[in-house]
């Protein structure tokens, strides 16, 4: 990739990540908790940041996604004031559901059913055609516009809510969701029903390219060998010295 391409990548995921991250500061009250995940075997980690500090998110998932192949999620649900904010990443914990304080997403989620971990462009189509279907059935009963978020494999509908941070919310939305896994689940897609808890989080979009992350992937497998073989090396030069 030349720097030209890079910056150009860069500058785009920038853009997707302010777009991803300005609805969920706003329903969480100021304040976003993240989590991240290496796919490079780096450390997991978390970080809360208040709303005067998300150039700095920005700018902290943007090194960390293109440097070290960190995928990220966020709270959905607004939480208590218990839960410290460091406008920094650092390792730590994810919210524990106690300190939720409202549940404020409907995450209605499509994933195609497909042989390998990445869906094809046939397979992402056929997930945005049934979102699109599961779209137009809420709006003809009442529901608002939703927010449509790529996931990377599928689609997701993301409605806002306002529901206390209680079980019979859990159960609202999870029974909601099952609903619509029954009438819409078909062979070629699935309605998830799993993204009902009250802490759950949820993927930012504006990741590194899934390819960027298989070289990575495969570039520090290479590493690891190469260093395992040099130890190997030692071992036996020191050995057969002895």
């Amino acid at each position: 990739m030349t720097e030209d391409e890079k910056a150009s990548q860069h500058e785009g995921m920038l853009k997707e990540f302010a777009m991803s991250l300005e609805p969920l500061f706003a329903v969480c009250g100021g304040r976003l908790a993240v989590r991240g995940k290496s796919l490079l075997g780096y450390d997991i980690l978390n970080g809360v940041y208040d709303a005067d500090h998300v150039g700095e998110l920005v700018r902290d998932l943007l090194v960390t996604s293109t440097d070290r192949a960190y995928m990220w999620w966020a709270t959905l649900n607004p939480f208590d004031d218990a839960i410290l904010t460091t406008n920094m990443l650092s390792w730590g914990f994810g919210i524990p559901k106690q300190q939720i304080t409202r549940a404020c997403w409907l995450i209605i989620d499509f994933d195609p059913i497909r042989p390998e971990a990445e869906a094809n462009a046939g397979e992402r189509e056929a997930s945005r055609l049934l979102m699109e279907t599961v779209q137009a059935f809420l709006l003809a009963r009442g529901f608002p516009a939703p927010w449509i978020v790529m996931s990377g494999n599928g689609y997701q509908l993301r409605y806002r809510v306002d529901l206390p941070a209680d079980h019979p919310s859990e159960q609202l939305l999870k029974h909601l969701m099952v609903l619509l896994h029954k009438l819409y689940t078909n062979p070629a897609v699935k309605v998830d029903t799993s993204l009902w808890d009250l802490p759950r989080v949820l993927k930012i979009p504006g990741r590194i390219p899934a390819k960027d992350c298989r070289l990575r992937i495969a570039h520090s497998a290479l590493r690891r060998l190469s260093a395992n073989r040099r130890r190997l090396r030692s071992y036996q030069q020191q050995h057969c010295e002895r």
